[in-house]
C-alpha cells in the first residue's frame, strides 16, 4: 500500500469540467492495488445507472507497452463515486487512506470555493430560523444514519454503501452548515427573543459537532 502522508491533496485530487476528480490509477497506487482489480470492482458495481454515469468517467488512451503500442482504460470519479468504490476496503491502513482521500477531496472543494465571487445575502431572523431548522433536521437524520448503517452492513443491504457515504462525507458539509448559521445568528439571544423555536435551536447551533439530543 503507498504511502499516503507523503502525497499533497493536489497530488490525489484534479479538476475536471470544475468538478473534484480522482483516479481509478491513483487509488490502485495508494491503496496498494492492481489497476485490474479495481478496474473489475468500478465496473461491478451493484448501483444505478444514473449514479455510474454521474460519478464514473471511463476514459481510454493509447499508450506504449513495452515494444507496441496498447489502449489502457482508467475511470476518473468522484467524491461520491469514490466514496462507494472503497467502501469495501478494510484494514486500518485502508481506513487512512480513505480519510486522506476525502480531507483531499474536502480541501480541493474549499480552495474552489475561495475562487468564486461570494454575493451579499440579507436573511431576515425568520428566514435564518427556517434554514436553522433545516440544518437541524439534517443533524438529526445524520444521528439515524450512523445507529442505520451497522444494521445495513451485517445485512449486505444494497443501501449499505449509501449510508456509508452519508455518515463518511455528509458530517464535513453539516458542520459547514451549522458554523455558517451560527455566525450568521450571534444578534439572536435565545432568552430575549421573541420567537420561541430559536431556544430550542441556539444551543445545538453554538456547540462544538457532537452528537445532542433532545
Amino acid at each position: 500500500m503507498g504511502n499516503i502522508t507523503s502525497l499533497t491533496p493536489a497530488e490525489i485530487i484534479s479538476l475536471h469540467q470544475g468538478r473534484p476528480v480522482t483516479t481509478s490509477l491513483k487509488v490502485a497506487e495508494v491503496f496498494g492495488k492492481q489497476h485490474k482489480d479495481v478496474l473489475r470492482k468500478i465496473e461491478q458495481l451493484d448501483c444505478p445507472s444514473e449514479f455510474t454515469s454521474a460519478h464514473f468517467c471511463a476514459h481510454v488512451e493509447n499508450q506504449q507497452v513495452g515494444v507496441t503500442r496498447r489502449d489502457m482504460k482508467h475511470y476518473e470519479m468522484t467524491k461520491d463515486g469514490f466514496m462507494l468504490l472503497v467502501m469495501g476496503f478494510t484494514g486500518k491502513q485502508a481506513m487512512a487512506t480513505k480519510i486522506a482521500f476525502i480531507n483531499a477531496f474536502n480541501w480541493m472543494a474549499e480552495q474552489l470555493a475561495t475562487q468564486r465571487p461570494q454575493p451579499a445575502i440579507s436573511l431576515t431572523n425568520d428566514e435564518l430560523c427556517t434554514l436553522t431548522w433545516c440544518w437541524r433536521a439534517a443533524d438529526r437524520m445524520m444521528e439515524a444514519a450512523r445507529s442505520i448503517y451497522p444494521l445495513l452492513e451485517v445485512a449486505e443491504h444494497r443501501d449499505a454503501g449509501r449510508y456509508y457515504s452519508i455518515i463518511h462525507e455528509y458530517p464535513y458539509t453539516l458542520n459547514q452548515a451549522r458554523k455558517i448559521l451560527a455566525d450568521r445568528t450571534r444578534h439572536i439571544q435565545p432568552n430575549t427573543h421573541g420567537d420561541s423555536d430559536w431556544p430550542k435551536l441556539i444551543p445545538h447551533l453554538r456547540r462544538e459537532p457532537k452528537a445532542i439530543g433532545w
